[in-house]
């Protein structure tokens, strides 16, 4: 598996994205998309919850505007299943990590 990381965020819509993309052999096998808002970032320095939960509201309020009533919601995150892979905006408690996760089938 080959990652790739942009090293600057980049705008997708209306907000701006770390964005990291996943090869399996020459085929994208997912992306990541975390938001890039500054004011959004933790470190074990300045843990907050609080911004942790309004990163994680921005995610799932990106994906909705731009692709309608999500197929499944739960307290990790929220859920769309299509034919060719899903996309998950998922909040980890454990690891405190939140973010979009596009992840493509594998044929």
């Amino acid at each position: 598996m080959y990652v790739c990381r942009f090293k600057l965020p980049k705008k997708i819509g209306c907000l701006d994205f770390w964005v990291t993309i996943r090869f399996f052999n020459s085929y994208i096998r997912s992306i990541e998309l975390k938001n890039a808002d500054p004011a959004l970032k933790n470190s074990y320095d300045n843990w907050s919850d609080d911004r942790m939960k309004r990163k994680r509201d921005s995610h799932d309020h990106w994906l909705v505007s731009q692709l309608g009533i999500p197929h499944e919601k739960s307290l990790q995150g929220i859920e769309y299943h299509f034919n060719w892979g899903d996309i998950i905006s998922y909040y980890g408690p454990s690891s405190g990590d939140t973010g979009i996760s596009i992840d493509y089938k594998s044929e």
